[in-house]
């Protein structure tokens, strides 16, 4: 009895941390000769972004800053993204020490291929000025009957109009998915578990 309560046990944790585990939709890595994004000139636009030094390309980030301000300066448009299943928004930045980093939030719009919408957020302040750091956002907020297997567009960064400076390292932009795998383990996991106790019930 208490060998298959002990092993029902290990059984149920092992399904808790794969439950924990995540694929990423990788939106933008930001890497030089990869990037996926690109300052936004036209409508909507052009974002405060545009400008010479405003975004200062790295090797494996952007730089987003002197004058830029807290628009949506960043997106693409005509991919096409099948992120079904999609809870947040990852993303791994860094705040510039200096100057002061006055934006809010960092806001991502994703657009579907009949132009519904879903928007989510991540506070500034949840960013370090030391280090790299890795936020999840909030929920999508969706308009319409927002298609996440057919995600033809996306725009970034501040979510107003402008009017905060914004100052940051972007290192990867992500959507965050379930994992496919995690269902067939849940399945497995509690059919091992239920077989003992139908044994006792039988017999």
């Amino acid at each position: 009895m208490r060998k298959t309560i002990s092993l029902s046990c290990l059984i149920l944790a092992l399904i808790g941390a794969k439950l924990s585990a995540q694929v990423i939709v990788v939106l933008d890595n930001f890497n030089s000769g990869t990037v996926t994004g690109t300052v936004i000139t036209a409508n909507p636009g052009p974002s405060s972004w545009v400008g010479v030094g405003r975004v200062i390309q790295n090797a494996d980030s952007i730089t987003v800053g002197a004058g830029a301000l807290d628009d949506q300066g960043w997106g693409v448009s005509n991919i096409s993204v099948n992120a079904t299943g999609t809870l947040v928004f990852q993303l791994t930045a860094q705040l510039s020490a200096l100057p002061a980093n006055l934006a809010p939030s960092l806001v991502l719009q994703l657009i579907d291929t009949n132009l519904n919408t879903a928007v989510a957020s991540v506070s500034t302040s949840l960013f370090s000025t030391s280090s790299l750091t890795t936020v999840n956002s909030g929920a999508f907020q969706l308009s319409g009957s927002f298609d996440f297997s057919q995600i033809t567009g996306w725009t970034f960064g501040g979510g107003t109009t402008g009017i905060n400076a914004l100052n940051i390292t972007f290192d990867n932009l992500a959507l965050a998915v379930p994992e496919p795998s995690t269902y067939a383990l849940l399945a497995l996991g509690l059919g091992v578990v239920a077989v003992p106790v139908l044994r006792r019930r039988r017999s």
